[in-house]
């Protein structure tokens, strides 16, 4: 004799009616247990229960749902419509009703339900916090995979529908920090650009630095000879730090004739920021640089940590990046400073005189000359050591003469990056590319995938919202905290 399991669920309204829905299914007796196993055995238990706990809660909330449409829309001559809600229980089909009575018509579709376009199912909280938090790090064919799996919808969700939803809810965030951004901006006294009218209140000297005896200490123990300029030495509890990383997407090819210059983008830009203090941190971003820098300044002026405080931003050597930092940030005055990233001017350093001399020894030798000048800071003797390698090695002189003014221009942002460490303070822009990571490159940059521009920004967006938090709070409130994000242990 088999064993059987019944299930049952009851809701009681609020006028004491009940809705029960019972289930029964076998399950497993002991000979089944010793015939297939207990791994199997049990899988079987489990399944049964899974299939019908779902079952019976989706019957069990479709009629509830249905009774109170019916009680909403009240007696008469009633029109019931199929009104689908996809939600984690799984997909719930329940009804709407309409009803026309002396001209006037009532509908619980948009007084009881939210109103639906042809085809469109309703989304539940859950369900979407689910799919924008697998979106943010899956495929969407994955997604689709893993929603189907958790809700037993065996053909439930799709992975083109996914991604569609996925990139609609990006566009929404995107809009709304684009609104929080220029009512920020104007509450602040900014233009939309990111000008302020009262250019003396943030020009005036608020920076503070290490104690002077501390740098001094670190300086001797790393026997630093050379001037030591105590901008370069932050008071970590009074500054800002902003890691920004700039990373390219493939880009989609066009389905229709497009221009010439339409058809030579082949990549699509990103623009990610992580902005750290002692409280936590936060990730903006944008397909645009400076739309980017704009939402920081606003994130600032929202948590009301612009004034009295330095910014430090950390940075590669893209002349494109440090011009924008200075067109958006030059009215702090004194109170902001880019940082050269150490793994970057390495890098430069490398690559350059791989370009410039006859082999990889000579290059290499040369490297390790070059090398600790530029970690001490010491820019001079950097450019001295340049002009003095002899013609014989050289391949491409012209090639020295580009990196000379490489360094040149990007002197002011290269400190002494030894006293920098030995001071605890950051040399680099790692956060800025980890956080690129997570919000464009660990979804963006796996082999085959290609976007349109707006998809790859709005993904992008979601990826950001995934990282700060904020997934719960969109879903429910279509709004963001835009708060620092407490920094895990």
């Amino acid at each position: 004799m088999s064993s059987k399991m019944k299930m049952t669920i009851e809701i009681i309204n609020e006028d004491g009616e009940i809705i029960e829905k019972t289930i029964s299914r076998e399950i497993p007796h002991l000979k089944e247990f010793e015939e297939k196993g207990f791994r199997t055995a049990f899988g079987d238990i489990e399944t049964a229960v899974l299939e019908s706990r779902k079952t019976i809660s989706e019957e069990a909330i479709e009629t509830y749902m249905e009774e109170m449409s019916k009680k909403k829309i009240g007696e008469g001559e009633i029109e019931a419509k199929n009104y689908g809600i996809e939600s984690e229980m799984g997909k719930i089909n329940t009804k709407s009703h309409k009803k026309v009575e002396n001209g006037k018509t009532e509908n619980t579709e948009g007084t009881l339900y939210p109103k639906l376009k042809p085809l469109e199912n309703y989304r539940s909280i859950r369900y979407d916090e689910l799919q924008l938090k697998f979106m943010s790090e899956l495929s969407a064919r994955k997604t689709a995979e893993f929603l189907n799996r958790i809700r037993l919808e065996y053909n439930g969700s799709k992975a083109t529908t996914v991604r569609n939803q996925a990139e609609k809810a990006g566009e929404k965030i995107e809009e709304y920090v684009s609104n929080l951004t220029e009512v920020t901006l104007y509450e602040n006294g900014f233009s939309l650009d990111g000008k302020p009218t009262e250019e003396e209140k943030y020009k005036s000297d608020n920076r503070e630095y290490m104690d002077m005896s501390t740098i001094a200490t670190a300086a001797a123990e790393s026997e630093i000879t050379s001037p030591i300029y105590l901008k370069d030495y932050e008071n970590p509890e009074q500054s800002i730090n902003l890691s920004i990383d700039d990373v390219c997407s493939k880009a989609q090819k066009p389905n229709r004739p497009m221009s010439e210059k339409a058809k030579s983008a082949k990549k699509i830009n990103n623009t990610v920021i992580h902005i750290e203090d002692e409280s936590g941190k936060y990730i903006v971003n944008s397909s645009k640089i400076k739309e980017a820098l704009r939402i920081a300044l606003c994130f600032l002026l929202y948590n009301g940590v612009l004034s009295g405080k330095q910014l430090v931003f950390f940075t590669d050597g893209a002349r494109i990046l440090h011009d924008a930092i200075r067109d958006m940030f030059d009215f702090m005055g004194v109170n902001y400073k880019i940082i050269l990233d150490w793994y970057h001017l390495h890098k430069k350093l490398k690559e350059e005189l791989s370009r410039a001399l006859n082999n990889t020894n000579i290059r290499n030798e040369t490297v390790d000359i070059i090398k600790p000048f530029l970690w001490l800071g010491d820019v001079d003797a950097a450019i001295s050591a340049l002009r003095n390698i002899s013609s014989q090695y050289i391949k491409a002189p012209e090639k020295i003469d580009e990196f000379i003014g490489y360094l040149n221009r990007v002197r002011d942002y290269i400190p002494c990056y030894e006293l920098r460490k030995n001071l605890g303070l950051r040399n680099s822009s790692n956060l800025g590319e980890k956080a690129n990571d997570l919000v464009v490159s660990s979804r963006q940059k796996h082999n085959g995938m290609s976007w349109s521009k707006d998809g790859s920004s709005a993904l992008a967006s979601v990826c950001a919202a995934n990282a700060n938090s904020e997934i719960d709070t969109w879903v429910r409130d279509a709004s963001l905290r835009f708060k620092f994000v407490q920094k895990s242990a």
